[in-house]
């Protein structure tokens, strides 16, 4: 199977690259999440960030991903 996407360069530059910086846009979130879990888990940076708002934070990321209809075990 294969997917094409065609886009009209220059006008659809952005779009374009959105979709062709996709999976560094993901990489980027999956960072954030695993920086806020250590957090959570291990008070780490503690005096930057409470676990109390890391979580809160990491809540807030899941509800906009599912808002969005996406999460992070869409890429593996």
């Amino acid at each position: 199977m294969k997917a094409i996407l065609e886009f009209e360069l220059p006008e659809d530059e952005d779009q374009f690259t959105v979709a062709a910086r996709g999976m560094d846009l993901y990489l980027a979130l999956w960072d954030i999440d695993q920086y806020l879990r250590s957090v959570i888990k291990h008070g780490v940076d503690t005096d930057k960030i409470s676990v109390y708002a890391a979580d809160n934070i990491r809540e807030r990321l899941y509800e906009i991903l599912e808002g969005r209809n996406l999460n992070f075990d869409m890429a593996s």
